[in-house]
């Protein structure tokens, strides 16, 4: 806190972080007021086995989630001090981003809201498994509150500040719980040996604890990887959600694993996405770029119009329209062996064709030249992507459901907060102004959503 405070020109404690902060806990107490589904045989199980043998038994026939497991054996049955924790994941969350996205000289307590507020954005459906129920809240949330954390050390480091010891003990030991969620290790370490290469100079001279950080997650991926459970439990769940799964080819499960994540993030109504485009669009039409560099950089934004539009004017000319949503979004309902059929083409091309646009157009907001920032938004970009798309490899997915979509979101919650601070380099009181007011009006919307829902 105190290398944000040393470096804003307001107070930290101002009417933006109060809102953060009440909001997030009524959602906590608003949306979560008793234990389900799952809930309530993880309580059983908390109160019948000891910690080690529980563990044990986890590794041995289902999964190889052992420190997650232990923070839900012992947490589980304490409603609310989970509460508590919950929130505090939250809050740690949206100050890992801020962070990490924040420029150097700009406004922290608004970046921090804008956050918040983009995490707020994040489908409902996807977030109220993974974030507020208390199964997925371990699972999900708190590795990947985690896991942002844990790379605050490099923002430091890139502004040219030596992170302490004990800040980077604490982030190789965020990291190494985070790394037991599957979808965070692979993009986890690609990530962190990255920034090590990048910063290595920095690293060997006065952060060499952060070097021992890859060789935990390299650890970690082997325990994962060698988990008896984690085969067992695979056989498992293809039996009870997808029996057939077995018999698709690995273009079948590439081509389900690529619809996967176009579906997620091209879905009617995903108010991130919808943010993501209209940012991406203002950037490139504030730096001027030619008319058909604009035009293009609007047809994401047209697509989620057209999608909203569609779908309340039920006309009879929108039918096809309509059809083409559903069809970009359906990927359950699929004939094995049969997954590339002519009427699935259309949305899928469509889909991949603005996802490699977006991409394209996300890295010229930063820079038209070979630039580190502009390439990093592409990665998360590609990250987004690819921790929904491998999903299309894994049975688990039909048992999981809309929750694996969470660390999806949260890397577009990332290349979103660099675009929101690309804007402040643009100088212009009025158009601050302009993001402020707007980020207010989509932090009452999102906020009441999720409270009403």
């Amino acid at each position: 806190m105190k290398v944000i405070a040393s470096s804003c020109r307001a107070p930290f404690w101002d009417a933006r972080i109060l809102a953060v902060l009440l909001v997030g806990w009524l959602i906590q107490l608003t949306i979560t007021k008793q234990m389900d589904g799952d809930d309530v045989q993880f309580s059983q199980f908390a109160q019948a086995y000891d910690l080690i043998p529980y563990l044990k038994e986890r590794y041995l026939t289902w999964s190889s989630r052992v420190p997650i497991d232990a923070a839900m054996h012992l947490v589980i049955n304490h409603m609310w001090l989970w509460r508590v924790l919950n929130f505090l994941a939250v809050v740690l969350l949206t100050f890992s981003i801020a962070r990490l996205t924040w420029r150097q000289g700009g406004n922290f307590q608004r970046q921090f809201f804008s956050v918040f507020t983009l995490i707020l954005a994040i489908p409902f459906s996807v977030s109220h498994s993974s974030a507020w129920w208390v199964t997925g809240s371990f699972n999900y949330l708190w590795p990947s509150a985690l896991a942002a954390f844990s790379f605050v050390p490099f923002k430091l480091i890139s502004e040219g500040r030596k992170a302490g010891f004990v800040l980077c003990v604490l982030a190789v030991l965020a990291g190494a719980f985070a790394s037991f969620n599957e979808q965070i290790i692979l993009f986890e370490l690609c990530f962190y040996v990255a920034l090590c290469l990048v910063y290595k100079r920095e690293i060997v001279k006065n952060h060499k604890t952060l070097v021992f950080g890859v060789f935990v997650y390299l650890l970690v991926l082997v325990f994962i990887l060698l988990s008896p459970g984690n085969q067992l439990r695979s056989v498992s769940e293809t039996v009870n959600w997808y029996p057939d799964f077995v018999t698709l080819s690995f273009i079948d499960k590439a081509y389900l694993g690529i619809s996967l994540s176009l579906s997620n993030f091209w879905r009617v109504g995903n108010w991130l996405s919808i943010v993501f485009c209209m940012l991406v669009f203002f950037i490139v039409l504030l730096r001027k770029y030619d008319n058909v560099t604009l035009s293009y950089s609007s047809i994401p934004l047209l697509f989620f119009v057209l999608g909203i539009f569609s779908s309340i004017v039920a006309e009879p000319g929108l039918t096809h329209l309509d059809d083409l949503y559903a069809s970009l979004a359906d990927f359950s309902a699929v004939e094995v062996n049969k997954l590339i059929y002519p009427e699935k083409l259309l949305p899928f091309s469509l889909g991949a064709f603005m996802s490699l646009s977006l991409a394209y157009l996300a890295y010229i907001t930063i820079s038209s030249r070979l630039d580190g920032k502009a390439l990093l938004v592409v990665a998360l970009i590609a990250a987004s992507f690819a921790s929904a798309a491998m999903m299309g490899l894994s049975p688990t997915m039909y048992a999981s459901g809309e929750r694996v979509y969470l660390v999806p979101n949260y890397f577009i919650v990332v290349a979103a907060g660099l675009l929101l601070a690309e804007l402040e380099t643009f100088g212009s009181a009025r158009l601050n102004r302009i993001v402020q007011h707007g980020a207010w009006v989509l932090f009452v919307v999102c906020s009441l959503q999720v409270l009403y829902r």
